[in-house]
């Protein structure tokens, strides 16, 4: 691939061919739901608009669904089969990115191989037409994959229980990107019997999404509900108010999402959460100065390079904590007041912007149009673990 060839010396070891193609093969599961899980109809703008007829318009809909369910069944059938199979794809990509196997590693190839063959089917121009979704998580909030294994991992922590079933719900399009790492880095853990569905639930749920929260009722699994970071919480909520009607009970539901910068205090009552704040984001971590220092000289090549402290320098990066307040689209990022070897004179003192720009080929975009706006912009050093980096002053 072109782009992968002309970043790959741009980037970090952690974000490769590999975590592209978890970023891809996860983006297109994503459509493949949203297709199987469509309405002929939606009558939801009806209802809002004339609210009186809430209550026919919700037997419209719920005949109309009917429908729907007749069609799918048949119309769909092989992309459902189509689909369960690109899930083991799914589920092999993320076992292979949380072991860290090396690129090299056969394990690769064949899942290429069998990738390959699901992606020569003939779909219809319907599920052709759709487009990617790209996650906010991993475009500007500045989240990765290992944020979401964090998750998982603190979630063991907390219920050592790896014999008891669980179940990882999580709403798109994040969910198909989220919810399979949780159930890799779990199974990678020692628990045994973890499944996972996506579903949005700001949309209703499919005859397939039903059939899988139904089965909630017939078992004692632990129930995962995993996400984004939230500002309302509306989803998780939606989605809590299903579980209830099934008679979910509440103590068998864990919440899993990282808290933005934004919604530092976020929380959701009546419900247990494990979280991940953004100073322990792995893009939070590298902004330390030890690991920023240890990740810049992979371009200085300088012993001699060290992170200053500077009164002016902290100044500006309380003003950009500040800035956070704007929304949830507010990048992280820290100046640096960086010393180098400089000229047999006197040691070169600059300071450095380091960015958050997404993760994997959702940062792609930044590196490119800053090296093609050279002589317009600053000058970048480059692309590392979804930070640019550039000079402040």
């Amino acid at each position: 691939m072109a782009v992968d060839e002309h970043v790959r010396s741009a980037t970090p070891r952690a974000v490769r061919a590999e975590t592209d193609l978890y970023s891809v093969v996860s983006g297109i599961a994503c459509i493949v739901d949203d297709h199987l899980a469509r309405r002929l109809y939606d009558l939801s703008t009806v209802a809002a608009r004339f609210p009186r007829l809430r209550a026919a318009v919700a037997v419209a809909q719920s005949v109309l669904d009917g429908s729907q369910t007749v069609y799918g069944a048949l119309a769909d059938r092989w992309v459902a089969r189509w689909r369960t199979r690109w899930g083991e794809c799914m589920d092999r990509v993320c076992e292979l990115l949380t072991s860290e196997a090396a690129p090299n590693d056969p394990a690769w190839s064949e899942l290429g191989s069998a990738i390959d063959a699901l992606t020569a089917a003939p779909f219809s121009e319907h599920l052709l037409r759709r487009r990617l979704t790209l996650p906010a998580a991993f475009r500007n909030q500045d989240l990765t994959h290992h944020d979401v294994l964090t998750l998982a991992e603190r979630f063991a922590a907390s219920y050592p229980e790896p014999d008891r079933p669980a179940v990882v719900i999580a709403p798109r399009s994040a969910g198909s990107y989220f919810a399979p790492l949780v159930k890799a880095r779990l199974t990678a853990l020692g628990w045994r019997d973890v499944t996972w569905f996506s579903v949005r639930p700001k949309k209703g749920v499919s005859r397939g999404e039903r059939r899988s929260l139904a089965a909630l009722k017939r078992t004692e699994a632990r129930v995962l509900l995993v996400d984004a970071p939230a500002n309302t919480g509306t989803r998780f909520q939606l989605i809590l108010d299903l579980l209830k009607r099934l008679r979910v009970r509440s103590e068998r539901i864990v919440l899993l999402a990282p808290r933005s910068p934004a919604r530092l205090d976020w929380m959701l009552p009546g419900v247990a959460m494990i979280t991940v704040d953004p100073g322990d984001y792995y893009k939070g971590r590298l902004l330390a100065p030890g690991p920023f220092r240890e990740l810049l000289r992979e371009y200085q090549g300088d012993d001699q390079l060290r992170i200053l402290e500077d009164a002016a320098v902290e100044e500006l990066n309380a003003r950009l904590r500040e800035h956070h307040r704007a929304g949830f689209d507010v990048r992280l990022k820290r100046v640096f007041a960086v010393r180098t070897a400089g000229t047999w004179r006197e040691p070169a003192v600059t300071r450095l912007l380091a960015k958050g720009v997404g993760w994997g080929w959702l940062g792609y975009h930044a590196y490119f149009a800053a090296t093609r706006l050279a002589g317009f912009v600053s000058p970048i050093v480059g692309l590392r673990d979804g930070l640019l980096l550039g000079p402040r002053s």
